[in-house]
């Protein structure tokens, strides 16, 4: 099933949760790639950019971004809208950390299949899934983000 809509909705919860979807292919590499080459060419810009030799620091920070990248669209989209996006054919960027779907595909995730904790796969507009508190803004559903009208104080 096409899933751009709730694509674009986990897109727009900021920066892990920004998946590129369709567009030219030219620029991106197949994913498994990245991991065959052992993520070598990002631990190395890592490595520079925060000004170290110490490679466990560079592979830490490497593995935990792109842990963030993949995995953040995709427990958004299955807890928020209850689809599971398909991920065989994801790829990497080769000039950085982004992620792209060259197609906006994905299954409906079977209630079933949930853990007996989950009473639905699908969120509510409820404070139980609020953002990170931010001084700068107030608290919003997680679900709904900044249009959400359940806003808290403190």
């Amino acid at each position: 099933m096409n899933i751009s809509t709730e694509l674009a909705e986990m897109s727009s919860y900021g920066g892990f949760f920004a998946l590129t979807v369709g567009g030219d292919a030219s620029g991106w590499h197949p994913v498994g790639q990245f991991y065959a080459d052992g993520c070598l060419d990002s631990i190395d810009a890592t490595l520079e950019r925060y000004r170290t030799t110490e490679s466990r620091i560079g592979a830490s920070l490497v593995h935990l971004g792109h842990a963030a990248r993949l995995w953040s669209p995709v427990l958004a989209c299955v807890l928020s809208h209850g689809v599971l996006p398909d991920l065989t054919d994801l790829q990497r960027a080769d000039d950085g950390a982004r992620l792209r779907l060259p197609e906006p595909i994905g299954e409906p995730v079977d209630n079933r299949s949930r853990p007996a904790c989950v009473p639905n796969w699908r969120l509510p507009c409820c404070p139980a899934t609020l953002r990170p508190r931010s001084s700068e803004r107030p608290r919003r559903c997680f679900r709904c983000g900044p249009t959400c009208a359940t806003g808290l104080s403190g």
